[in-house]
């Protein structure tokens, strides 16, 4: 339905509109968004209300995945500790190891390829050996990657993991 009511603003309408002060107390940058913006009330904080939703709906769900991981770490805590004390220091054969067992698998070029932490541990892959550790960019602060190369693995369940060719 198109409203055929809408205007421009005129030029008194611009120049009575708030104009962006830094300095001020009503100054704000949306947690949300990141827009900046003069709030009509002090306690705003969101440039609307879509906003403050999004942010708190977006900080309960990682807050949910938090804690699912933090279980899952508590079960994994016996097998970490018997990986810690059996294992030695990955060597660079190691990481070349890996990064053969990664060229023979299957992987999706564009979407990645899903595989089980056992598969790979079947394979004599050695999680210890790789070439780094990262954050995924523009996501949630807790996800992160571990690096084998040219691929990036993500640990997606307690044993379920997305490999990646690194762009």
């Amino acid at each position: 339905m198109k409203n055929n009511n809408l205007r421009p603003l005129s030029e008194e309408q611009i120049n009575a509109l708030p104009k962006l002060d830094p300095t001020s107390d009503r100054f704000r940058i949306c947690p949300n968004c990141k827009i900046q913006f003069m709030t009509n009330h002090l306690s705003r904080d969101f440039c609307n209300d879509k906003c403050a939703d999004d942010y708190y709906n977006k900080h309960r769900r990682l807050t949910k995945q938090a804690t699912v991981i933090v279980e899952e770490n508590k079960m994994m805590k016996p097998h970490q500790e018997v990986l810690a004390t059996s294992s030695s220091p990955p060597t660079n054969n190691d990481l070349e190891k890996n990064i053969q067992i990664l060229d023979q698998l299957k992987i999706n070029p564009e979407k990645g390829s899903f595989f089980s932490q056992e598969e790979l541990n079947s394979l004599g892959f050695n999680f210890f050996a790789n070439s780094g550790t990262g954050k995924v960019p523009d996501n949630d602060p807790a996800c992160h990657y571990v690096s084998f190369a040219q691929y990036r693995i993500f640990r997606i369940g307690i044993s379920i993991l997305l490999i990646k060719l690194n762009n």
